[in-house]
């Protein structure tokens, strides 16, 4: 379920935004949230995983971050 829902927010965010590299930072973000408020019986190990996820994700997204802060991202056609 925290998958769907990260896929779900990566469609919202894209829909409103246009930016893919905005849905993807706010899908993956929302990953470790949605895995504690909806996994009654996560794993500690899944946890983690999941912000290691979060953090190689935004390390790769590094320069559409910044092009994103000074509004110079593309938005998809």
């Amino acid at each position: 379920i925290p998958t769907i829902y990260a896929g779900i927010m990566f469609v919202v965010i894209y829909k409103i935004f246009r930016f893919v590299s905005l849905g993807s930072i706010v899908a993956v973000s929302t990953l470790p949230i949605s895995i504690v408020l909806l996994e009654p019986r996560y794993s500690i190990e899944t946890l983690w995983s999941s912000v290691l996820v979060v953090v190689l994700i935004l390390w790769r997204h590094k320069e559409n971050i910044k092009r994103l802060i000074k509004n110079e991202e593309l938005k998809a056609s």
